[in-house]
């Protein structure tokens, strides 16, 4: 993540949050994952990295719950949707893999 931050090109930058945020995520740091996962989203909408930003966007709202998880989930589901992306969660399990479908998920 700080190999790719360094490189300092927004698309390098919005994945290295991107990144990031899924390490904090599988250390359970939820607080620092959620903060993060929703800068990355906006770094990767501004990079024009559409895909990943929903991915990011599905697990922001996965980690953050509620009424306000649900809607960050169904926005990344709406969009991928569009795209005809059939299975949204496969494919942020892909582009964003977190402790909940790593090696050592239950």
């Amino acid at each position: 993540a700080q190999k790719l931050a360094g490189e300092g090109a927004p698309w390098s930058v919005a994945l290295s949050e991107l990144l990031s945020a899924g390490v904090a995520d599988v250390r359970g740091q939820d607080d620092i994952a959620i903060a993060t996962y929703e800068r990355a989203t906006g770094s990767l909408s501004r990079a024009h990295m559409a895909l990943y930003a929903a991915a990011g966007r599905r697990r922001h709202g996965e980690l953050l719950g509620g009424g306000a998880g649900k809607k960050l989930i169904e926005s990344a589901d709406s969009w991928s949707r569009e795209e005809n992306i059939k299975r949204p969660q496969a494919l942020a399990t892909v582009l964003a893999p977190t402790r909940a479908n790593g090696p050592h998920a239950s």
